[in-house]
């Protein structure tokens, strides 16, 4: 499941406190959300975050069941903050090969956070 949140507390309620919000995601073993803002943590998964150092907005989080957690490595990629990425092992997973999961959000072209031309 992949999913862009919009901030977990944008609407003054903390996402992560609902019980409808955390029923959608109990649904699936590996999760990708996006716009964050902050270090995502739910009871049941492992995560692995990333948010930006010098911005309150942005922020990826790939969480993943922790009857899972033996099978993921986290995989370091690049510099950006806005990207995450595990790699799924194959023996764990029963597959032909490694499958990498990246996790990423790009900013809209009218955020501040891309330079104008």
């Amino acid at each position: 499941m992949t999913w862009n949140i919009q901030d977990s507390t944008g609407d003054g309620a903390n996402k992560f406190e609902s019980r409808e919000f955390l029923k959608i995601l109990g649904k699936a073993n590996i999760i990708c959300l996006q716009e964050t803002k902050k270090q995502v943590k739910i009871e049941g998964y492992v995560s692995f975050n990333s948010n930006r150092k010098t911005s309150r907005s942005g922020g990826v989080c790939i969480l993943v069941e922790n009857s899972l957690r033996k099978g993921v490595q986290s995989v370091k990629c690049c510099e950006s903050d806005d990207i995450v990425v595990i790699k799924l092992e194959k023996q764990f997973f029963r597959l032909d090969f490694d499958l990498y999961l990246i996790c990423f959000y790009i900013s809209p072209p009218y955020s501040a956070l891309i330079p104008l031309l």
